[in-house]
């Protein structure tokens, strides 16, 4: 498991782990005294950050997953009554809601998840020491994400749509900014997320958002929403966020409605961009696509019948982008619409694992996928 980091302007650290209960000898005393400690920790936001303090704080809570670790068979039962204890108690402390219900969620058993999840439910996401704690939040929420379980959407919806921050993930050193943030949870919860998505187009103060993540998500089905959305809020961020859309995931008829969309009704700004990028849009077309994928590496070639294997095993999780040669895809007799969905899945996939690849992954599938809409069969 990944230690909790943190990463606060300031933290009052907490009590040593050597200051345990009177039963420190036995293992629930230690574990009970080790989320004590954890309760513990204050963030105060206007202190100076002191990295002693903060290193220190990082090797008990390594210390700390360790020591369950190496006990785990003893420390799980001690863990889940702490954590139901805690969802009862006034005022929850969500440092402890946020590492003892992760820790269950990925070390525990079967009949852990629910708890854990609802543990996850409970955190308030605007508490300093979460901010803090941003990364190992993003993870939590993502794995869930990845159940597709429909109760994250809204908390996705608020915590990092609505209130985002980037991240950087330093072992893979990937950088996302608030956008790329919910991509990633909302790739990862799959299919549903897009219909999702389109529901808060209707609201002003999320329909940025949420059209750059329908960027990377998004399908044809989802022209209409965007455009209306253009229309309801005429100016040149959402112009470009959903010209983006259209030319990126909405396929031939989203490149139709911009080459289609009148000037006049535009503002001025929206209206300029549109005219400057008019000779782009209009050479957009299978076989322009096909002039990027033919100078691609991979395989030229590959028979329809391992092709279809690899996309299964994509879809499944069991292999990466590398398996799928764009050439090869964009040369296979496979009907459009079966690469199409075999590759919807694929990237769907992706967005369920964090990697240092996984951006470029899904944007070279979708750029695939989109290119196939263009073939005619």
């Amino acid at each position: 498991m990944k230690a909790i980091r943190l990463a606060a302007l300031a933290i009052v650290a907490f009590a040593a782990v050597a200051a345990f209960a009177q039963d420190a000898n036995s293992i629930e005393g230690q574990v009970r005294a080790r989320i004590d400690a954890m309760r513990a920790v204050v963030v105060a936001p206007n202190e100076a950050r002191n990295q002693a303090r903060v290193d220190a704080i990082t090797k008990q809570m390594d210390d700390t997953w360790q020591f369950f670790d190496s006990n785990r068979a003893k420390a799980l039962p001690v863990l889940r009554r702490e954590l139901a204890a805690e969802a009862h108690r006034p005022g929850r402390n969500p440092f402890v809601l946020l590492g003892v219900g992760f820790y269950l969620y990925t070390h525990g058993d079967k009949v852990d998840r629910e708890p854990a999840k609802a543990a996850l439910f409970d955190i308030d996401s605007t508490a300093p020491i979460i901010r803090w704690n941003y990364e190992q939040y993003f993870y939590f929420v993502h794995s869930v994400a990845a159940e597709h379980d429909e109760r994250i959407l809204p908390l996705i919806d608020a915590a990092f749509l609505d209130k985002g921050a980037p991240l950087v993930i330093p072992e893979y050193a990937l950088n996302l900014d608030e956008g790329l943030v919910c991509v990633m949870l909302y790739g990862a919860y799959g299919a549903g997320a897009e219909q999702h998505l389109v529901a808060l187009l209707q609201n002003p103060a999320r329909v940025r958002r949420a059209i750059e993540v329908l960027v990377w998500i998004g399908s044809p089905a989802s022209n209409a929403a965007v455009v209306q959305a253009m229309k309801a809020n005429p100016n040149l961020e959402t112009f470009a966020r959903g010209t983006a859309f259209l030319m990126q995931s909405g396929g031939p008829e989203g490149r139709d409605i911009l080459l289609n969309m009148d000037p006049k009704q535009l503002d001025p700004q929206s209206a300029d961009a549109l005219s400057k990028s008019r000779t782009h849009i209009e050479t957009v077309s299978y076989a322009w696509y096909k002039s990027i994928v033919d100078r691609m590496p991979g395989v030229a070639t590959m028979p329809d019948a391992v092709l279809r294997k690899r996309l299964q095993a994509a879809a499944s999780g069991r292999a990466q982008n590398e398996a799928l040669s764009p050439r090869a895809i964009f040369a296979s007799a496979i009907p459009r619409d079966e690469l199409i969905a075999g590759l919807t899945g694929a990237r769907d996939a992706m967005l369920q694992h964090v990697y240092d690849q996984v951006l470029q992954d899904v944007r070279t599938t979708d750029m695939m996928i989109n290119g196939l809409r263009y073939r005619d069969h």
